[in-house]
């Protein structure tokens, strides 16, 4: 793999979020793009148990967020600690320092979702928007995606 390391890597590629809702995009980058993002009126948030930080339950939420989450064997890089404008951290109890990062993620999503419900925070995809994306992972992910693509742009084309 060359001078890239595999926790390198892994942790960089974790830096990559799925669309969830209208106020998020994939991004999947070696170096995360922290000036991208800002430039597109996205805060920086990273998670981390060991920072003086934010909890779900008073994260601002007033701009979009790109939540970046490191490795369970070495945490969050110090880049993104440098670049991270916020720091977020799941409460734990008793022994537990930290979760691994899957859980981490579903935790911390679950109760941002949650929170925006309740705060009325418009997040959720309009119908055309969750078919283009279910069309743009279809033209990246399957085999002929790109056929699938147009043919189902051209069908859903005629329904918006």
């Amino acid at each position: 793999m060359g001078e890239l390391q595999l926790d390198s890597l892994v942790q960089q590629l974790q830096a990559g979020f799925l669309p969830l809702c209208d106020r998020c995009e994939t991004l999947l980058t070696l170096r995360p793009p922290f000036q991208q993002l800002r430039e597109k009126g996205y805060t920086i948030v990273a998670t981390t148990p060991h920072k003086d930080a934010y909890t779900p339950q008073d994260l601002p939420l007033d701009k979009p967020i790109a939540l970046f989450f490191g490795a369970e064997k070495h945490g969050i890089s110090e880049e993104l600690s440098k670049e991270a404008d916020y720091f977020v951290k799941i409460p734990m109890h008793g022994f537990t320092e930290s979760y691994n990062v899957s859980v981490s993620a579903a935790i911390l999503l679950s109760a941002l979702r949650t929170r925006m419900i309740h705060e009325k925070i418009p997040f959720i995809l309009s119908p055309e928007a969750q078919i283009n994306l279910k069309i743009d992972w279809c033209e990246k992910i399957l085999n002929g995606g790109t056929a699938l693509a147009e043919k189902y742009r051209l069908e859903f084309k005629k329904d918006f």
